[in-house]
C-alpha cells in the first residue's frame, strides 16, 4: 500500500480532508473527542511521507511535554520506512524557546549556560533580592502591603506574557497601577539585572527573550522562517499574546501554520489564554482554510445532545459545531439533587460503590469538581467505604498547606511536645518569629532538654516574672505570648473533650482564616485553588466527623472510644498518608483507583463514567466575592464558565451524573441556598417535556438514603 493510502485509511472523511489538504494556512476546529491528536500526527506524517519535507523543516508545538512525547511516539508507531525523524522539532513553547536561546545565547544577550528557574526557584530568588540592603525600603513597603515573593513573581510573569519590560509596563499602566504593581515595577528592573548577572531566566523570560531576539534580529528571523516550512500548533485556543507573537515571527512568506483548536474548550483565560487568537489567526494569516471536526468517538448521543445545547448558548463562537456520536444514544443522563454537600458526597460514593460492585473498573470512574475544596467530603466518603482513589492535578485535600496549618494547631493542642507542628505554624499568621528567634528558642529547648512549646512557655513566664530579663528574652516573649495563650486555650478545650469543629473555629477566628483570605487576594488565586474555601470545607468536614462519631465512635484496641479530636486527627492522617508519584499515580494499584479531578485538570481526558459534583448555582458558574464587573466582562466570564461546564460534560463516554446540593456552606454566612446550576436550566429549557424525559433521569436525595 502506498504511503498516501496507508495514512488516510483509518481516518473519517472530515479528518482525511484536513490531513491531505494542499499546504496552506489552516485552522482545524476540532470538537471534543473528534480525534485532533490523530489529525495532528497524521498531518505530520503526511508532510514527511507524502509531501517529502525534511523532518528539520517541520515544527510541532504542544502545551505539555506529555503531549509532545505522545505525538512523537505515535509518529514513530506509523513506521514510515522512508522517513527519518531526526531533526523534527516537537515540544512546548518553553522547551522550543529554550532551544533557540541556547543556540543564539550571545545574540540574545545571555550566557549559553543560563539556568532556568522554576516557580519555587523564582520565589526564593525574589526573597533574596528583598533581603539585600539596597532594597530595604522596598522590602519594608512590600511587607506592609503583604506583597509576597510569589505574588511579585506572578505580576512580573503577567507583564512578560504581555511582552512588557519594566518601562513599557509602567508606561502602559501608568493611569491604573495598583499598589502591588507599583512596588513590583520598582523591583522589576533590579530583578532583570540580577537575573542577567546570575545567568538565570524564568519561564516567561524564555518566550519573551526569544520574541525580542527574532524581532530585533532580522537575519536570525529570516533563517527560522526559511527553515520551518510547516508549523503545527496544538490547543491553539490556549495561546496567549506572547505565544501568538512568537508564531507570527516564525512564519515566513513561503511557510504555513496548521492550527488545531476548539474555542468551545477555551477554559484558561484566568492564566492569559485568549481564544480570540483563533479569530486573529483567520484575519492575520488570510487566506486560511477552515475545517471542522464534528464526528465524536468518545461520548454517546445523549451526552453530546446535552453538550451541544449547553455550548449553543454561547455567542462568541468562531463557528457553530454540532458534535455527532458514532456510538448511538446510550443511557439517559442522571441528575442527582441533594439537600447539602455532605449528602452529595455520600450519594456519589454510594453510586460509585454500586457501580464497582456491578463490575465497573474504579479507574473508569471520575469525579470532577469546579473547586478543589469540593473533594474533601468526597474523599472522606470514599475512604469510609474503602474505595481506592487518588486526586489528580494537585495534592490530596489533607495535604494542602492551609489545611495542614489548621490541623497543626490541633496537633499541638493535643500534643504540646509536637515540635514539627509548632515549627510549621509558629509564624502562620506572621508573628515576626524569624530565624534568629527560632535559633534562640531551639538553644533554650536543647539546653533544658524540653520541647519547643515548653521552652516558649518558660520564656513567657520568665519575662513576666523578671522585669530585668535580657532584652532578647523579653522580645522573644513578646512575640510569642499570644501564640502561647492560644495553644493553652485550645489545650484546655481538648482536656474537657471539646469537639474538633469548636477547636477549628477558635483557630480560624484567631487569625488563620483572615491570613489566608489575604493570601488569596494578593495572589489572585483562581477559584480552584482558593485556600479559604478549603478551610471552610475542613470545618464542615470536622462537623460531619463529629456527627458520625456520635453514631459510631472510633474505638482503640481495648474497645474504648477515642476522643473526637483524636479520631479527627487520626482520620486526617490516614487520608493524607498516601504519597503520589511524580506522574500523579500512587503505585502499582494505580489502575484500580477512582479518579478525582478539577474540571480544569481533566481537560483532554475521558472516562466511562463521570460524576460532576457541585453542578450548582454559585459554583458553576463560579461567583467570586469581588467588585461588580462591567457587563461585557461579566458576559465574557460567564461564557468561559459555560465552556468549563461543556468540558466537564464531554469527559464522559457512557454515563454522566450531574450532581448539586440545595444548600452550600460558608464559614461566614453558614448555609446558603444553592440549587441547580443555571447551565442545567439552560439545557432543560431548550428541551420539550417529552425530550426531557428521554434525555434525563432525575433523582432526589431520598433515593440515596
Amino acid at each position: 500500500m502506498d504511503p498516501q493510502a496507508s495514512l488516510l485509511q483509518s481516518l473519517n472523511a472530515e479528518q482525511r480532508q484536513a490531513v491531505s489538504a494542499e499546504r496552506s494556512n489552516m485552522l482545524i476546529v476540532a470538537g471534543a473527542g473528534t480525534g485532533k491528536t490523530r489529525v495532528l500526527v497524521s498531518r505530520i506524517a503526511w508532510l514527511l511521507g507524502v509531501e517529502a519535507l525534511a523532518a528539520r523543516e517541520v515544527l510541532a508545538v504542544t502545551f505539555t511535554n506529555k503531549a509532545a512525547h505522545e505525538m512523537l511516539e505515535r509518529i514513530e508507531a506509523l513506521k514510515l520506512n522512508t522517513v527519518n525523524l531526526k531533526g523534527l522539532w516537537c515540544g512546548t513553547f518553553h522547551s522550543i524557546c529554550a532551544r533557540f536561546l541556547r543556540s543564539y545565547a550571545v545574540q540574545a544577550g545571555l550566557d549559553p549556560s543560563f539556568t532556568i528557574m522554576d516557580s519555587d526557584d523564582q520565589k526564593r530568588f525574589i526573597d533574596e533580592l528583598l533581603k539585600a540592603e539596597e532594597q530595604a525600603d522596598l522590602a519594608v513597603a512590600a511587607k506592609a502591603a503583604k506583597l509576597t515573593p510569589a505574588k511579585i513573581g506572578a505580576i512580573i510573569a503577567d507583564f512578560k506574557e504581555q511582552g512588557l519590560r519594566a518601562a513599557q509596563a509602567a508606561a502602559k499602566f501608568h493611569s491604573r497601577l495598583t499598589p502591588e504593581m507599583e512596588l513590583t515595577l520598582e523591583l522589576y528592573p533590579v530583578y532583570e539585572q540580577e537575573c542577567l548577572r546570575q545567568s538565570k531566566v524564568d519561564f516567561a523570560e524564555l518566550i519573551l527573550r526569544t520574541v525580542e531576539l527574532f524581532t530585533h534580529n532580522a537575519e536570525l528571523r529570516a533563517l527560522q522562517q526559511r527553515r520551518f516550512k510547516e508549523i503545527l500548533v496544538d490547543e491553539f485556543q490556549d495561546t496567549n499574546h506572547l505565544q501568538y507573537q512568537l508564531l507570527s515571527l516564525l512564519k515566513g512568506h513561503d511557510s504555513h501554520i496548521f492550527a488545531v483548536g476548539d474555542d468551545d474548550q477555551s477554559i484558561y483565560g484566568w492564566r492569559g489564554a485568549d481564544y480570540r487568537n483563533l479569530n486573529r489567526f483567520l484575519k492575520d494569516f488570510a487566506p486560511v482554510h477552515l475545517f471542522k471536526l464534528e464526528q465524536n468517538y468518545r461520548s454517546t448521543s445523549q451526552i453530546l445532545h446535552a453538550a451541544n445545547l449547553l455550548i449553543g448558548c454561547n455567542h462568541e463562537r468562531i463557528t457553530d459545531k454540532h458534535l455527532q456520536s458514532v456510538k448511538g444514544d446510550g443511557e439517559r443522563i442522571s441528575v442527582l439533587s441533594f439537600n447539602k454537600v455532605e449528602d452529595e458526597a455520600s450519594g456519589i460514593a454510594q453510586c460509585i460503590e454500586k457501580l464497582i460492585a456491578d463490575g465497573e473498573a474504579p479507574s473508569s470512574i471520575a469525579v470532577l469538581y469546579r473547586n478543589n475544596a469540593r473533594s474533601a467530603l468526597i474523599e472522606q466518603e470514599l475512604l469510609q467505604r474503602s474505595i481506592p482513589y487518588y486526586v489528580y492535578g494537585g495534592q490530596r485535600f489533607y495535604e494542602r498547606k492551609e489545611v495542614q496549618d489548621a490541623i497543626s494547631y490541633l496537633r499541638l493542642a493535643v500534643n504540646p511536645s509536637d515540635n514539627g507542628a509548632l515549627l510549621r505554624i509558629i509564624n502562620v499568621p506572621a508573628r515576626g518569629f524569624g530565624p534568629a528567634k527560632l535559633s534562640t528558642l531551639r538553644a533554650i529547648a536543647a539546653e533544658r532538654g524540653i520541647s519547643l512549646h515548653q521552652a516558649l512557655c518558660q520564656v513567657v513566664a520568665f519575662a513576666k516574672e523578671h522585669a530585668d530579663a535580657p532584652r532578647e528574652i523579653k522580645l522573644l516573649a513578646k512575640k510569642s505570648a499570644g501564640f502561647v495563650e492560644l495553644i493553652a486555650a485550645l489545650n484546655a478545650k481538648v482536656q474537657v473533650g471539646a469537639a474538633p469543629e469548636l477547636l477549628l473555629t477558635m483557630v480560624l477566628e484567631a487569625g488563620l482564616l483572615d491570613y489566608y483570605a489575604q493570601v488569596d487576594a494578593k495572589e489572585k488565586k483562581d477559584s480552584d485553588e482558593g485556600r479559604c474555601a478549603n478551610l471552610e470545607m475542613l470545618l464542615l468536614n470536622a462537623k460531619n466527623l463529629s456527627a458520625r462519631e456520635e453514631r459510631t465512635p472510633t474505638e482503640d484496641a481495648d474497645g474504648k472510644p477515642l476522643s473526637k479530636i483524636v479520631a479527627f486527627l487520626s482520620n486526617a492522617a490516614l487520608m493524607g498518608s498516601t504519597e503520589l508519584t511524580a506522574s500523579g499515580s500512587s503505585g502499582d494499584d494505580f489502575a484500580k483507583k477512582v479518579r478525582l479531578y478539577t474540571i480544569h485538570s481533566a481537560k483532554g481526558l475521558e472516562f466511562d463514567t463521570v460524576f460532576v459534583a457541585g453542578f450548582e448555582r454559585g459554583l458553576l458558574p463560579f461567583v467570586p466575592f469581588q467588585q461588580p464587573r462591567e457587563q461585557a466582562q461579566q458576559r465574557k466570564c460567564l461564557e468561559e464558565e459555560r465552556r468549563l461546564a461543556y468540558v466537564a460534560i464531554t469527559r464522559a463516554k457512557n454515563h454522566l451524573y450531574l450532581c448539586y446540593a440545595a444548600y452550600a456552606f460558608s464559614y461566614y454566612s453558614g448555609w446558603q441556598l444553592a440549587g441547580p446550576s443555571p447551565f442545567l436550566n439552560d439545557i432543560v429549557r431548550a428541551l420539550g417535556r417529552n425530550e426531557r424525559a428521554t434525555l434525563f433521569d432525575f433523582y432526589a436525595a431520598a433515593d440515596f438514603v
